[in-house]
């Protein structure tokens, strides 16, 4: 328990509720705070779900997987006005293997990602993905 909670504290400090400046946080530090704009990033099948632990128990995959689309979630409703879902069609292979990051095979310049699952359950009212390079707010 007290391993944790430390952990817990130093890898995700306090976050000040209110900043004219961008807050970078993860989804634990992010539940009861909004702000206008939530870009929600690294959304990778790998990342987001991670892979699971292949020595864990059929359980308790499934409840992690939950608890992952929980945190999810929580990041979803963290915005008042844009929410802006990112990921990478393309990665190096190293962060592939290094993250276990789920591809569908090379690319032009390394392997193509998967995005997360979390994202196609969202419905079919969910937008087209837009190109970095094409979005604008």
């Amino acid at each position: 328990m007290f391993l944790t909670q430390l952990r817990s504290s130093i890898s995700q400090p306090e976050v000040p509720i209110e900043s004219a400046e961008a807050r970078i946080m993860s989804f634990h530090k992010s539940k009861g705070l909004t702000a206008d704009v939530v870009v929600m990033a690294g959304l990778l099948e790998g990342l987001m779900p991670w892979s699971a632990d292949d020595r864990l128990t059929v359980a308790e995959q499934a409840a992690a997987l939950a608890e992952q689309r929980r945190l999810f979630y929580v990041g979803m409703t963290r915005t008042r006005r844009a929410l802006v879902f990112s990921s990478a069609s393309e990665i190096p292979a190293h962060m592939t293997q290094r993250y276990r990051i789920r591809h569908r095979g090379w690319g032009m310049n390394g392997y193509r990602t998967i995005a997360s699952r979390f994202m196609g359950e969202l419905g079919p009212t969910l937008p087209r993905a837009i190109r970095g390079e094409r979005w604008e707010y």
